[in-house]
């Protein structure tokens, strides 16, 4: 387990190329955290687009401990995807430090705002941060946990 007091200035933010091995990552970050538990696997998701996406990582040292993608939905919206925090470093500042910095990679896009799919347990995380639900909770297609769409001007 990583001792994070201390250590966060220290992180090493990062844009993720598709063909680097900091990619594969990546994947496996997202399998241990978002698909694993519920008896999925990250190679079930089509993610023959992203390299269209960028792709942010917060590496310690050379370790991956979190990430998100940005997304262009269209000319003026953009979606934020896989947020994913090492369990070892969450409630550090590192989640809110990658939405920031992927909130100021959409300003620079020209983006008006934010949209993103959030597990219902973390809707106060994203509303501390500004976001708003739309519409009512749901359980997407090959799922089993429920979601709330959430967005954010920028």
């Amino acid at each position: 387990m990583a001792d994070k007091s201390g250590k966060l200035d220290q992180l090493n933010f990062r844009i993720i190329d598709t063909d680097s091995d900091d990619y594969g990552q990546t994947l496996l970050i997202r399998h241990e955290i978002l698909r694993r538990p519920l008896g999925k696997s990250i190679a079930e998701d089509d993610l023959s687009r992203e390299n269209e996406d960028c792709i942010l990582g917060a590496f310690y040292g050379e370790q991956l401990i979190a990430m998100a993608t940005l997304k262009d939905s269209s000319e003026k919206d953009a979606l934020l995807r896989y947020v994913v925090v090492d369990e070892t470093w969450r409630r550090s500042g590192i989640g809110t430090a990658i939405i920031l910095r992927l909130e100021e990679e959409a300003r620079r896009r020209n983006k008006k705002s934010i949209r993103l799919m959030a597990r219902i347990t973390v809707v106060p995380f994203y509303e501390n941060l500004g976001y708003s639900k739309i519409g009512e909770p749901f359980i997407p297609d090959n799922h089993s946990v429920v979601h709330v769409w959430m967005a954010r001007d920028l």
